[in-house]
């Protein structure tokens, strides 16, 4: 998760965060559940801007690329704007062939250089629900408690 993305930066974090992945599908935008065949990320995300609601964004991520050695199948990423805030969640599930440790750490780096590039000031990774702290890999640089 990261949480309270700058409104200026929330289109460069997203075409950084798609370029890790091989290729993207069923984008939707739940406010106005009509996304027309071959919209762009950037027009849905400027719709995003534009909606006076709380509004969610969410795309399917195939083949993506944590690092040179961590990929991930599928990631369900969501775009969640609510009240003066904009945050991005990054969801996936694990399998027990998967070392959860290994995905934990890439993805605490890869959100950690995220984070610092584009001024996001809040960002973890945990277990669901990841708001609870008790059940985070990570909250900013800080590890656990898991």
């Amino acid at each position: 998760m990261l949480e309270r993305v700058p409104d200026v930066a929330l289109q460069a974090v997203l075409k950084v965060i798609v370029a890790s992945a091989k290729t993207h599908s069923d984008l939707s935008l739940s406010a106005d559940s009509e996304v027309q065949g071959g919209e762009s990320l950037e027009a849905v995300t400027q719709r995003l801007h534009g909606s006076g609601e709380s509004v969610c964004l969410s795309l399917r991520l195939w083949e993506f690329n944590v690092s040179n050695k961590v990929s991930l199948p599928l990631v369900l990423l969501r775009v969640i704007k609510w009240e003066d805030r904009l945050d991005i969640e990054l969801s996936f599930n694990s399998t027990p062939a998967d070392d959860l440790s290994d995905i934990m750490q890439a993805l605490h780096a890869y959100v950690s250089g995220l984070a610092g590039r584009f001024s996001i000031p809040v960002f973890y990774g945990g277990m669901e629900p990841a708001i609870d702290k008790d059940t985070r890999y990570f909250t900013n640089e800080t590890l656990g408690p898991l």
